[in-house]
């Protein structure tokens, strides 16, 4: 389909399944913004899990997000379609068949709508593929029990329900304080740091904080700012580099559109905020 590319490893025998559980095909997609695919039913169960950008999941009449780090099971009863939103959406998939796939996905309790997973295991997903290439029963075999592992591990997550996974708050206060002098501190280098996604740390800090995470960055540079300024003697240059601003110009730039007055004016004033 235009628009759509995907790189597909299938089962030697995709009409049969020689194993109580298998794993049928695996493969990675990119849709081009604004594409979109065909409503299709299923006679297998298929496993999509977003690795950058957002898509859509329609599921008979309703139509869910798909974002970064999350993940949603399409089953065999209801007929689905998806569709990329106004950027690149990557994906990993993969799907199961076999006697026992659906009781098994049943016993697992996974939701039928997407839930949040986690970054998307790359390798984990090439080791699948990577079992499905021996075409012999052995190799069948062996295909699902890897993802019979990989599904345990997974309705783990699932089962949680959880839209932005749990970060004590007071580790984001250490992890920002820690790294507050560096000038490449930022929601990329964060979300890095925390070994998260970009859409996550902003929603992590609308729950813990009521305000973008560059906001509240910003702040903490403004209260240590204002901290040296009335405490120490350090040089203006001085308490640039230790609050991860570029030069003296800079700071006094940043610290005028806060605060209304230049870092000498208020250093001088002997006023307390």
């Amino acid at each position: 389909m235009e628009g759509i590319k995907q790189n597909v490893v299938y089962r030697h025998e995709l009409s049969f399944c020689g194993v109580p559980f298998g794993l049928r095909s695996v493969g990675r997609a990119f849709f081009e913004p604004d594409k979109s695919s065909s409503s299709r039913r299923i006679d297998f169960v298929q496993l999509l899990w977003t690795l950058r950008g957002e898509g859509h999941v329609r599921v008979g009449k309703k139509e869910h997000p798909l974002r970064q780090d999350h993940a949603v099971f399409c089953f065999p009863d209801s007929p689905h379609s998806l569709r990329s939103g106004n950027e690149m959406w990557e994906y990993h998939w993969c799907t199961f068949d076999g006697p026992y796939a659906n009781a098994l996905l049943s016993a697992f309790q996974v939701p039928r709508e997407p839930f949040f997973a986690g970054p998307c295991p790359v390798r984990t997903f090439a080791r699948l593929a990577s079992a499905l290439r021996d075409p012999s029963l052995n190799g069948e075999k062996l295909a699902g029990g890897e993802a019979f592992r990989f599904l345990s591990q997974l309705s783990c997550k699932a089962s949680s329900r959880s839209t932005v996974p749990a970060l004590p708050l007071t580790e984001l206060i250490e992890k920002l304080a820690d790294g507050l002098g560096e000038p490449d501190l930022n929601v990329q280098s964060l979300a890095e740091r925390l070994g998260m996604s970009r859409y996550t740390i902003h929603q992590r800090f609308k729950e813990e904080f009521g305000l973008p995470p560059k906001r509240y960055i910003d702040s903490l540079r403004l209260q240590k700012m204002l901290s040296l300024l009335r405490g120490t003697e350090l040089t203006l240059e001085e308490i640039a580099l230790a609050t991860g601003l570029a030069n003296a110009n800079y700071l006094a730039k940043f610290f005028r559109k806060k605060m209304g007055c230049s870092p000498t004016e208020f250093r001088s004033s002997g006023h307390t905020p």
